[in-house]
């Protein structure tokens, strides 16, 4: 285990840790980390002397991609899991070859999305000249529903709460590039979750899923 030391990366920690534990795996190691670091080599190092078959990195892309490449240097050739916060095509820039055979979930997957997407991941890459990323392709959503809500409530503060609140089963959900937007009594948008893993220099879907 090697997390950023803040909310997203000890969430992610403490929730690899509680499923690893009910699947029978074990945990040889932890070292945290904080943004913006430069230098992992001696946590990488003690985390190589504990001989782990694979390093789950709990944390974003720039510093998941220095890892990747400082534990390569070091000789920690082994796989690397991450979440959706490695899910950005300069992860695959920064990082090189070293960051292959990274496995990741996101809650957007190119390959999977519908018809009505296409038109959107075509424009986004001819645009942007990069894959879409399920950060872009929520963000899209995001303003889809808004625009909707406001052409039907109006402006109004109280209003837009409600409508987004109705939003509240499959049924009632927005249709947008990333399936079926709806929300829960918490307000959380409800998203499958899709596995990536790159390989030659790009990010390709699993072979396997969990859906």
């Amino acid at each position: 285990m090697f997390y950023e030391n803040n909310d997203y990366g000890i969430g992610l920690k403490d929730a690899f840790i509680k499923e690893a534990k009910t699947l029978g795996l074990t945990i040889v190691g932890e070292e945290a980390y904080k943004k913006g670091d430069q230098d992992y080599t001696p946590q990488l190092t003690k985390i190589k002397g504990a001989a782990p078959e694979a390093m789950f990195i709990a944390g974003y892309y720039p510093e998941g991609a220095l890892i990747a490449d400082q534990s390569k240097k070091i000789g920690l050739n082994i796989p690397k899991m991450g979440a959706d916060g490695f899910d950005n095509a300069d992860y695959v820039k920064l990082g090189g070859a070293a960051v292959e055979n990274t496995y990741l979930t996101a809650p957007f997957l190119v390959e999977t999305a519908g018809a009505d997407a296409k038109k959107f991941i075509d424009a986004f890459k001819a645009k942007y000249n990069r894959d879409v990323d399920w950060m872009s392709a929520n963000a899209y959503d995001a303003a889809g529903i808004m625009a909707e809500a406001i052409a039907k409530v109006g402006a109004d503060r109280t209003k837009i709460r409600d409508y987004l609140a109705s939003l509240s089963s499959p049924e009632k959900g927005y249709k947008g590039v990333t399936g079926v937007n709806y929300f829960d009594a918490n307000g959380d948008c409800l998203k499958p979750a899709y596995v990536k893993v790159v390989k030659d220099g790009k990010f390709v879907p699993a072979p396997k899923q969990m859906n």
